[in-house]
């Protein structure tokens, strides 16, 4: 009622099943037009599946992981609807006030964090992963009883629409004492017509919520949102806000005097993580030297490729000793995927505009020396087992030979130990994944399609990211050129230049994009996450479940590969449990944020 007195057209659906609201949510998209003002208010069961939403309509029954994707509509999917058209404001308010009592593991509670979309506001009426708050005294719950009477005020209304939900916000957070979410990219709207006179931006509230994360000790890690990201939101508005750079410099201080509190008390490991916290904070701190020194960690060499943006270097330590892959913070940002050069693959299409956050992704293909810690300590066995020896050709140097007579492991070392694992499937990948994130207490996964391309491309909108000829490759990459061409006489097109590498090369040996990440194109194939569809459809933007047998998408060519498969949009399909002597794989680390 309040919306339609607000001039909205409203669209009232009730305790519906799948179908209905599906049709629903594509009939609002066809009525959206350029300019319109859509907003999208939901209230009912939701759950968050492998950081995806998922609204859970009447008669839903999730017994399997599988009943998710056909019981329940996905909140990017309404999304897109909204933001399909050019111009116009879209608000999305999610009150996901109940949770799902389904089986299936791997659940949470509430929702994760949504994409961000250029014009858009979206709120959540709980923190990230919790349900919303009863309130057994109104019909409604806290935040929507908020927004109402707010929505009910001609003055209020009269307001940036982004100092409503700030007000709600708090009023929730007196009352629970936990911050709801959002995420906006909208700048000044109002739904009545905006007052005359106009107070400059305030950011107190941003500021209050910061240093309620820096209280907390939620600095660069932690629920519902961290001080680091916090601040670094503020300082992108406001890059001299005072209180944003001294609460950043207090972080750094909190990370200092904790290492050196470990440091006194021989705690090695507690300080490792720490000070890749540090890392993380501020880079060049005056104090990560004379730690490393402490702690009898070798700073990576700088070779120049560290120098890129705000690219950070990082590793965590293992528990039982030693540490993970060479890490690089990639920074958030939004690019174009898929066939932008027009080059006729439909399997890139359609070319669409993706938003990303930011993530850690490994600075090199994982390698033999970082993969065999994990077979030694797991006594795993890799699915290419004794005799089977993936695929073999005669004139590679006498290597997969030996491949077909043995177990992986002692044939890879044949190679250098900085060469690529390869003869890996995606479960191998997934296993070693798992083993890496319960040994440093970080999220460490395969990268989602998405994920791949954004830090492929490295802000780039060539066919690859040193350009658009493919005969510049072996400056930047290893490829099918004239050495395979002479050693292994494969019939395909080459690459026009010479990189003296017949097979896979150590990581690292070519130069980097310019997020500092080596061997992005060439050398080996490299999983992703993501389950492969002919089209996009939304899989790329996900990681598919463990369990599921379609077909996985692979990415960046290889050593063998002619020019046309050696680009940063080029897509190939692999199920999970194949592997060969031209595919391995990169890890990414969630980094998370508020």
């Amino acid at each position: 009622a309040i919306l339609k007195e607000l001039g909205f057209e409203v669209t009232l659906k009730l305790n519906i099943t799948e179908r209905i609201l599906k049709n629903a949510i594509q009939d609002f998209g066809q009525l959206l037009q350029k300019n319109d003002v859509a907003l999208f208010y939901y209230s009912g069961y939701a759950l968050q599946f492998n950081n995806n939403n998922y609204l859970i309509p009447k008669k839903a029954d999730l017994e399997f992981e599988e009943d998710i994707e056909f019981d329940s509509i996905e909140t990017n999917y309404v999304l897109q609807k909204m933001t399909k058209r050019q111009g116009g404001v879209n608000i999305m308010i999610f009150e996901a006030c109940r949770d799902t009592q389904s089986k299936i593991e791997n659940l949470k509670k509430g929702l994760a964090e949504m994409e961000r979309k250029p014009n858009s506001l979206i709120a959540y009426a709980a923190p990230l992963n919790q349900i919303s708050y009863d309130n057994s005294k109104q019909r409604n719950s806290l935040y929507t009883h908020y927004l109402l009477t707010a929505l009910r005020d001609d003055y209020k209304v009269s307001m940036n629409l982004l100092d409503i939900v700030k007000e709600v916000t708090e009023k929730v957070r007196k009352k629970t004492k936990k911050i709801p979410w959002r995420a906006n990219t909208l700048k000044r709207f109002c739904l009545n017509t905006c007052r005359a006179r106009w107070l400059p931006f305030d950011m107190s509230e941003d500021l209050r919520i910061c240093e309620e994360h820096l209280q907390a000790n939620r600095l660069v890690t932690g629920e519902g949102g961290v001080a680091l990201t916090c601040y670094e939101g503020i300082l992108r508005k406001d890059p001299k806000n005072i209180r944003a750079l001294a609460g950043i410099k207090k972080i750094e201080g909190k990370y200092v005097a904790w290492i050196e509190k470990a440091l006194r008390y021989r705690e090695k490991d507690k300080a490792k993580q720490y000070l890749a916290n540090l890392r993380i904070v501020n880079p060049k701190s005056e104090k990560l030297a004379e730690f490393e020194k402490k702690l009898g960690i070798k700073k990576p060499a700088n070779d120049g490729s560290d120098t890129f943006g705000k690219g950070q270097i990082f590793r965590d330590p293992l528990k039982d000793g030693g540490e993970g892959p060479e890490m690089v913070l990639i920074p958030s940002g939004s690019f174009r995927m898929g066939d932008i050069q027009g080059n006729g693959y439909s399997n890139e299409n359609p070319v669409q505009r993706v938003s990303v956050n930011r993530f850690a992704m490994g600075r090199y293909e994982v390698t033999i020396k970082e993969f065999w810690p994990f077979v030694k300590a797991m006594k795993y066995k890799t699915e290419a087992k004794k005799g089977d020896g993936c695929w073999v050709d005669k004139n590679h140097d006498g290597f997969w030979e030996k491949v077909k007579k043995a177990h992986w492991l002692e044939a890879s070392f044949v190679q250098q130990e900085n060469s690529p694992v390869v003869c890996i499937s995606w479960n191998d990948a997934v296993a070693y994944a798992k083993w890496l994130s319960q040994q440093t207490g970080q999220q460490y996964r395969l990268p989602t399609e998405v994920e791949w391309e954004y830090a492929a491309r490295a802000k780039t909108t060539a066919s690859r990211y040193w350009g658009n000829n493919p005969d510049n490759a072996c400056d930047y990459a290893n490829t099918h050129d004239k050495t395979s061409k002479e050693k292994n006489r494969f019939q395909w097109n080459n690459h026009n230049c010479t990189d003296n590498y017949a097979t896979t090369a150590p990581v690292g040996h070519f130069k980097p994009n310019a997020f500092g990440l080596f061997d992005m194109l060439g050398n080996v194939w490299e999983w992703t996450c993501s389950e492969y569809n002919n089209r996009y459809s939304g899989k790329e933007k996900r990681c598919a479940s463990n369990n599921s047998k379609e077909a996985r998408v692979i990415r960046g060519g290889a050593w063998n590969y002619e020019p046309g498969s050696v680009r940063s949009a080029f897509r190939n399909r692999v199920s999970p449990n194949e592997r060969g002597n031209d595919t391995g794989f990169r890890l990414v680390r969630e980094v998370l944020f508020r």
